[in-house]
């Protein structure tokens, strides 16, 4: 009788396990319809983005006046969208047992060290781990040259002169 029970436990025990991954299957295919719909609706915004500044632009010949209010709504109306995909990225991410990688986004194993495209260590920021430091934050990476800016209307930046 012990042969039977120990059959019993081992089916009851597969099936179980069978059951969970079919669950985590359907879980993945969820997460990733809807990343995709969150990822087309940032498009969609950035391209409103892209359109207001340019008729802003085409009557203007410079960018002020609504379209800065307008352009930060959207913007904004991006930005949300961009963490609730982030947020769902991560869920996915946890039920694959994969993660990130922080410098060139490669998807990884859950236990890799280093990422197999770019050589990152994966329990270190991304900002630092330019071993040039340019671009890092890094105190010791190279300078950044001033940058001038210039209304198209000749009127003060705001910028105080040297």
């Amino acid at each position: 009788m012990s042969v039977l029970d120990e059959l019993q436990k081992l089916a009851a025990g597969t099936a179980k396990t069978v059951t969970q991954k079919s669950s985590d299957i359907v879980e993945a295919a969820r997460l990733n319809i809807a990343i995709n719909a969150e990822e087309d609706k940032i498009q969609k915004l950035q391209l409103a983005i892209g359109r207001r500044i340019y008729e802003e632009y085409a009557c203007n010949g410079a960018i002020a006046g609504d379209a800065a209010g307008d352009v930060a709504g959207l913007c904004a109306q991006a930005s949300i969208l961009e963490g609730n995909a982030r947020d769902m990225k991560s869920k996915l991410y946890s039920l694959r047992n994969v993660k990130e990688c922080p410098k060139c986004k490669e998807v990884l194993d859950a236990d890799m060290v280093f990422c197999y495209s770019c050589g990152h260590r994966q329990d270190e920021p991304a900002e630092y781990a330019d071993e040039s430091g340019a671009g890092s934050g890094d105190p010791g990476g190279a300078a950044v040259e001033p940058v001038e800016f210039v209304r198209s209307d000749g009127g003060d930046t705001g910028a105080d002169e040297d």
